[in-house]
């Protein structure tokens, strides 16, 4: 609570200021067609200012907090004389009386709103009124005013209780004059609070306030052109993006019914703000994305694309504008900006190189959590996002995307790409001149990710892939390594340094957490590590200092947990050598990935280590276990390693086990095959808590469930 005396006051202030500047923005907007501070008339009286706005007065009452209850009870309104000074206005016709306060004046807010949603006195008091015993707030209402009470409710249509907290004023206001205004939008701001203060009494236009701008701060409003270098800077942003995905991804020959959801929701006017793809690493997000791109830009919208990926770790978002396209602006304010209240995509791929997870950036997810709410304030934005489902799932910040809400409404809806279909792969094979029947349905089924086409792409191309012989994801890798090694060394006419190159990038990113390297990492193989962008294994881009990545994050993970292999290190004896710090858990997944398809024994060995070494952090143990949970194929020994733990009440895994068997699809059915669930429920001990296992699996298994049921007489 605020407390008592100038503090107070200067608070108070402040927040009135916030308020009035903005107004001003309104008045600047052109929605409103002049202002009025602190009118010394009668027709001031009560409040800080009044406005003309489609040719009806508004009248503004800001008060910032009630000094010692959090809320607004009516008698609070009325010991300040802000009820009775609102009604000899509200006798207009064309009138609005505004309260508005960081603290919620709950029973005006909800007598007046029930007045507005009435269609007459008798509905508002038969069927509004007596719910939740508003007669006796209504009451006093009357009296106040001295009027009758069908006077009251006419008069209520006209009162509206606005609470919104200082911060989301500020950061509101701040947004809106990224748009009007070049410059710091603080310092305009600032500006502006400047000339409420030398404008006091005075009718203001929007006119008088460009001149004083113009005049005393030579600031002008924006005056967008297609040529304009801050339209031309966020076009070429999106095509560097854009152009990125057509070289170095897979080029679908085929629609994606993804595509069409999301243009779709894009373009309900009513729909959610924020669209988030989630899917496995590598079943083609980012060509989601881009087919995306190609219908909306159709449409005439304007569109900006961030891969975090590639973004450094700066601390703000006027940060990532000057690293983007060189502008010190927000990527949300910019796109603003340019799109001048028509719609407009905001993209931000690579959502899970911020996540908990990967641990690589995490603290980075902040400044692109405060560009998303940035994009709140631009009713014309929506904003795309991608990410790998793992990471949603296991990173609470991800998760909350989904929750939030604006004015009661669900901000974003979850869309989840899916793996391509046999025909789609059939029909990609056909283009490459190979044979659907050539394959095995276990590769078949690897190759519906688009990512591992990508790998083939080349060698199916020049007839390499008349009898396939991969098993694993692994074997694609090395194939595609293979290929892509020996066309460099043909092309360049020498043996290039092809693996140091890719080793020494990436040892510099594992050491210091991150998907990008400095070019002068590969000094020593300079010319071998122009070669591999040219071939579209690294990518270049062109900052201070210039950089190198991989082609796709998969790579990173298949070429960090190579190297680990050949060294023959365990991944105990790796983890408990150092810190055991988040980005641990991006590579313990990589290694295991990496184990389970080449050396399964080592694998095993390597999960039971982790689940039960006493100096292995939680942290890592957890992700080990959402690494099983992710399972489509768990096997027999993978549960003979946690059976004893789930079990074991000393154990720290136990609940962590639990959770992700009452969650895992793929789990419930290999322990129904195993006949795991029966025994349990054999046993008393195990009976609660097998029952509530066995909740979580009723979407998809209730025949079965309902077996178990009938069987064992489950409550």
């Amino acid at each position: 609570m605020p407390v008592t005396g100038g503090p107070s006051d200067k608070y108070g202030n402040r927040y009135e200021k916030l308020w009035t500047v903005f107004q001003l923005i309104r008045l600047l907007q052109g929605s409103i067609e002049s202002i009025r501070l602190e009118d010394p008339s009668p027709e001031g009286d009560g409040v800080e200012f009044w406005l003309v706005s489609n040719g009806e007065r508004e009248y503004y009452q800001v008060k910032r907090q009630v000094t010692d209850k959090g809320k607004w009870s009516l008698p609070d309104l009325e010991k300040h004389r802000i009820l009775s000074r609102f009604w000899p206005k509200l006798q207009g016709t064309a009138c609005r009386c505004y309260f508005i306060s960081t603290d919620s004046a709950f029973e005006l807010e909800e007598i007046s709103d029930r007045a507005r949603n009435s269609s007459s006195y008798q509905e508002f008091r038969q069927y509004l009124l007596h719910t939740n015993d508003y007669e006796s707030a209504f009451a006093k209402l009357v009296n106040w005013w001295g009027c009758t009470r069908e006077e009251a409710f006419v008069a209520l249509k006209h009162v509206i209780a606005d609470t919104r907290g200082e911060m989301t004023l500020r950061q509101e206001v701040e947004a809106l004059l990224a748009i009007l205004f070049e410059g710091n939008s603080a310092s305009v701001r600032a500006i502006l609070e400047k000339f409420i203060d030398d404008h006091i009494q005075q009718q203001i236009t929007s006119h008088l306030l460009l001149t004083y701008l113009a005049r005393e701060h030579q600031i002008y409003p924006y005056i967008l052109s297609a040529s304009h270098p801050v339209v031309l800077s966020l076009k070429e942003a999106t095509d560097r993006y854009f152009n990125r995905i057509q070289r170095e991804m897979l080029q679908l020959p085929i629609d994606r019914a993804e595509t069409t959801a999301v243009v779709d929701i894009l373009r309900q006017d009513e729909g959610p703000r924020r669209i988030l793809l989630t899917g496995s690493a590598g079943v083609g997000k980012s060509n989601v994305i881009a087919a995306c791109i190609k219908q909306v830009q159709a449409l005439d919208w304007a569109v900006l694309a961030l891969n975090i990926d590639h973004l450094s770790e700066v601390a703000t978002p006027q940060g990532v504008g000057r690293e983007v396209y060189q502008k010190d602006r927000s990527p949300a304010h910019l796109l603003a900006l340019v799109a001048q209240n028509l719609p407009c995509l905001l993209i931000i791929d690579q959502l899970d190189a911020v996540s908990l997870v990967s641990g690589r950036r995490t603290p980075f997810f902040d400044v692109i959590r405060e560009i998303l709410d940035q994009a709140r304030y631009y009713p014309n934005m929506r904003v795309l996002l991608a990410a790998r489902t793992f990471d949603v799932s296991n990173d609470h910040r991800l998760l909350s995307l989904q929750n939030e809400r604006q004015d009661e409404i669900l901000l974003t809806t979850t869309i989840e790409v899916g793996n391509l279909t046999h025909e789609d792969v059939k029909a990609i094979l056909g283009r490459w001149n190979v044979s659907y029947q050539n394959f095995l349905p276990s590769q078949i089924e690897m190759l519906r990710i688009p990512l591992h086409l990508r790998l083939v792409e080349d060698i199916a191309k020049q007839g390499g892939l008349s009898e396939p012989t991969f098993a694993t994801v692994n074997d694609l890798y090395e194939m595609f390594c293979q290929r892509k090694e020996q066309d460099i060394n043909a092309k360049a006419n020498q043996t290039i340094c092809f693996w140091p190159t890719i080793d020494a990038l990436t040892t510099f990113m594992s050491d210091h957490q991150c998907l990008t390297a400095p070019m002068s990492v590969v000094d020593e193989w300079s010319a071998d590590a122009r070669s591999l962008a040219s071939a579209h294994v690294l990518v270049y881009a062109q900052r201070n200092p210039p950089i190198y990545a991989f082609f796709h994050e998969g790579f990173f993970d298949y070429a960090f947990a190579r190297r680990f292999a050949l060294s023959g290190q365990s991944i105990g004896t790796f983890l408990l050598a150092g810190e055991q710090h988040l980005f641990r858990r991006a590579q313990v997944r990589q290694i295991l990935t990496h184990r389970r398809q080449v050396n399964f024994t080592r694998y095993l060995t390597d999960v039971r280590e982790l689940l039960t070494h006493p100096n292995i952090r939680f942290h890592l143990r957890q992700i080990v276990i959402a690494f099983l949970g992710s399972l489509g194929d768990p096997r027999l020994d993978e549960w003979n390693v946690l059976s004893s733990l789930v079990t074991d009440q000393t154990a720290d895994t136990q609940r962590e086990i639990l959770i992700m068997l009452g969650q895992s699809t793929s789990w419930f059915h290999l322990l129904d095959q195993l006949g795991v669930w029966s025994q349990w429920l054999a046993q008393s001990e195990m009976v609660d808590n097998t029952v509530n296992l066995l909740r979580g699996h009723l979407n998809h298994a209730a025949n079965r469930i309902a077996e178990y049921s009938k069987h064992y007489r489950l409550r």
